[in-house]
């Protein structure tokens, strides 16, 4: 993808019809840019919100591809690294999972909260390896790649639960700000990630005690977009407490004490 500065002053040196037909022309080469990509990042978010304001509307069926792209990223990123076994007892709790710290890490970056940190500003894909089925089954958690773009990218069937609706969303990508516009994109995000944590974790069966560490990382994941003001996270922990077996649920102040020391 060029500079954006670049290609938005080429396309406002233009008027009407034509001007027009060059922002359709860059949108459809953005759609097939996302269609060939296995990650999303902060560059594509970017794009996006570009497009949008060009078009001065919002393009929900792109908004969609895009955010539907980078949840099955960060899905399958989970489905590959996590280790926990919601019906299996545990005794003993001290970390956030490190799958948990990745997906925060990207999200982070990708919608732009941690600007500062993105290497070199560039958002250059990093090589995806391959892994062989031995290897992703004697993987334990303390040895989950450390960004989501270095997990295996397979084809994993999953549930379309996360796949919401845009269009049903009150994003002003086309007149806010880009901050704005990108914190309208991560609550969108949001709903389709703990949707996603659903439709991987949650079945029939009660939870027993090693769920607990799920809820260890999702307070970890909610402290860290803590400025966001969003409820889904909350009904999300709320639903996963309530559906421990026998009351083996953490207190939030268990919790949080773990979170302080991690």
């Amino acid at each position: 993808m060029h500079d954006l500065e670049d290609i938005e002053e080429i396309i406002n040196s233009f008027k009407d019809e034509k001007r027009s037909d060059i922002i359709q022309y860059y949108s459809g080469l953005f759609q097939d840019h996302v269609n060939t990509k296995n990650v999303i990042t902060n560059k594509e978010i970017q794009v996006l919100i570009s497009i949008c304001k060009l078009e001065k509307k919002l393009d929900s069926a792109l908004v969609e591809k895009v955010l539907n792209k980078k949840i099955d990223q960060v899905q399958t990123y989970i489905l590959n690294n996590n280790k926990v076994d919601v019906k299996e007892k545990k005794q003993h709790f001290s970390k956030v999972s490190k799958w948990m710290k990745a997906v925060v890490k990207d999200v982070r970056n990708t919608f732009g909260y941690d600007r500062a940190e993105e290497v070199n500003n560039n958002f250059d894909e990093l090589e995806v390896p391959e892994q062989t089925k031995d290897q992703k089954e004697n993987r334990n958690d303390d040895q989950s790649p450390d960004s989501l773009n270095e997990a295996s990218l397979e084809n994993v069937k999953v549930s379309n639960l996360n796949k919401t609706d845009a269009s049903k969303t009150r994003i002003e990508l086309y007149t806010n700000t880009e901050e704005e516009a990108s914190s309208g994109l991560f609550q969108s995000f949001n709903k389709k990630f703990c949707n996603s944590i659903i439709s991987i974790f949650f079945s029939s069966e009660k939870f027993n005690s090693s769920a607990n560490q799920l809820l260890i990382d999702l307070y970890y994941y909610k402290d860290r977009f803590s400025k966001v003001k969003d409820s889904n996270i909350d009904k999300l922990i709320d639903k996963i407490s309530g559906n421990f077996e026998n009351a083996k649920a953490l207190s939030e102040a268990e919790i949080l004490e773990i979170i302080k020391h991690d």
